[in-house]
């Protein structure tokens, strides 16, 4: 026990702030207004974006001051810990340029989306398959309660350049 309160306090002594600027979406379900904020290490506010949806995750800011923010859609496929559903690019201003929605009868996002270099974004998702293709993917059994269908994990990479 001492170890542990010694290793924690060696901790804390040695944290050091990092050096940059912070982005996030506060939010609690009661508020009504949703805001990304863009802070710099003074807690001096750099930039805003504001919302009509719930985040499902972080938001991510790109090198062209615009952000892809992974939101909570109003009813998503699924009702499950981390669901998303919804993905925005916004502009500086606040313009949105593209709106995607993975939360249909076979898609449903979830958690987390990660921007590439090359403009995609990689989407985790739910995927939904049937019993007899869970079984022929290796699945060795399925609850009764699962109503003939499984939600397996999948990748999907958005091409917003060609609407894919």
């Amino acid at each position: 026990m001492n170890r542990l309160i010694l290793i924690i306090c060696f901790s804390i002594i040695n944290m050091q702030e990092f050096d940059g600027y912070t982005l996030f979406t506060p939010f609690s379900p009661e508020e009504e207004e949703i805001t990304t904020i863009f802070i710099d290490n003074d807690h001096h506010i750099i930039h805003t974006w504001s919302h009509n949806s719930f985040p499902a995750s972080m938001p991510y800011l790109l090198p062209d001051s615009s952000i892809i923010y992974p939101y909570t859609v109003e009813s998503p496929s699924m009702i499950a810990g981390g669901v998303g559903g919804g993905i925005q690019k916004l502009s500086r201003n606040g313009t949105i340029i593209w709106d995607y929605t993975f939360a249909d009868t076979m898609y449903q996002h979830h958690h987390d989306i990660a921007p590439l270099p090359n403009g995609n974004i990689l989407i985790i998702a739910w995927e939904k398959k049937t019993i007899m293709e869970a079984y022929e993917m290796g699945r060795s059994d399925i609850e009764e309660w699962s109503f003939n269908e499984m939600w397996s994990t999948a990748i999907l990479e958005l091409d917003p350049s060609n609407g894919s």
